[in-house]
Formats: C-alpha cells, sequence, structure tokens
C-alpha cells in the first residue's frame, strides 16, 4: 500500500466513511475497507480502539511552535 499523506480534515472523514461502512456490513473487514478508501489499516484499527493521537494522550510533550 503506497504512504499517502492525506490533509487531517479529509483523512478524518475518510477514517469515518470506513467506519461507517463497517459498521453498516458494506465492508466485511478492516483491511477491505481500508484498502477499498486507500487508508492505512493501522490508523482504521486505533480509531476503531479509541486510541488517543500521540498529541493529545501526552499534551506536555510537545511545545506549540
Amino acid at each position: 500500500m503506497p504512504n499517502q499523506s492525506l490533509p487531517s480534515r479529509e483523512a478524518e472523514t475518510t477514517i469515518q466513511n470506513i467506519i461507517q461502512d463497517l459498521s453498516s456490513s458494506v465492508e466485511p473487514s478492516i483491511r477491505k475497507a481500508s484498502s477499498a478508501h486507500g487508508a492505512p489499516r493501522s490508523t482504521v484499527r486505533h480509531h476503531l480502539a479509541s486510541r488517543l493521537l500521540q498529541h493529545e494522550a501526552h499534551p506536555g510533550l510537545l511545545y506549540p511552535l
């Protein structure tokens, strides 16, 4: 799978569409749903597991510019 860099709003919309496809059984698996939308499987799995982004989980470690 090629490494794609999507703008954050577009990426979040794509991931929400994948999650919606999974919950409505349009796609049978995370692998097929993520490849159909062109998003990384690991990112979809992290969102489904409600994993926080690094800057949200550890706000004191990253400094604002």
